[in-house]
């Protein structure tokens, strides 16, 4: 094999090995009624605290597949019209990250 075809094959084997694994609506309920995460109503809340005058646009939870913490994402809309991303860890509620979305 040429070395780029092996370089390119090891990179997309690595890439398509870390992958979150997405958290439906009705898990997300169940986890936050066994007390797993907090629940979504809170992590909403706290996300749009984040940004001023914000609208939640699109938010999913997943679980990080190498070390199973659960992350809630929000893409929020600013009084201004930009676009944020805002990541909360959703078993703690701690934020993880805040900016502005490209």
């Amino acid at each position: 094999m040429k070395p780029m075809l092996v370089a390119f094959i090891s990179v997309f084997a690595a890439s398509s090995v870390v992958a979150d694994i997405n958290v439906t609506p009705q898990q997300a309920e169940q986890l936050a009624k066994a007390g797993t995460i907090k629940p979504l109503a809170e992590l909403e809340s706290k996300a749009k605290s984040q940004v001023k005058g914000t609208t939640v646009i699109y938010s999913n939870i997943e679980q990080d597949d190498d070390t199973g913490v659960y992350e809630y994402e929000a893409k929020v809309q600013d009084a201004q019209n930009k676009l944020w991303e805002v990541q909360i860890n959703a078993q703690t509620g701690a934020i993880v990250e805040v900016e502005l979305d490209d």
